[in-house]
C-alpha cells in the first residue's frame, strides 16, 4: 500500500474529529 493512501485516511480522521468537536 502506498503511503499516499495512509495520508488520505489521516485527513479523513482529522475531519471526523473536527466534526465531532462541539462548535458553538
Amino acid at each position: 500500500m502506498p503511503p499516499n493512501r495512509k495520508s488520505e485516511a489521516h485527513i479523513s480522521d482529522i475531519i471526523a474529529t473536527l466534526q465531532s468537536l462541539p462548535i458553538p
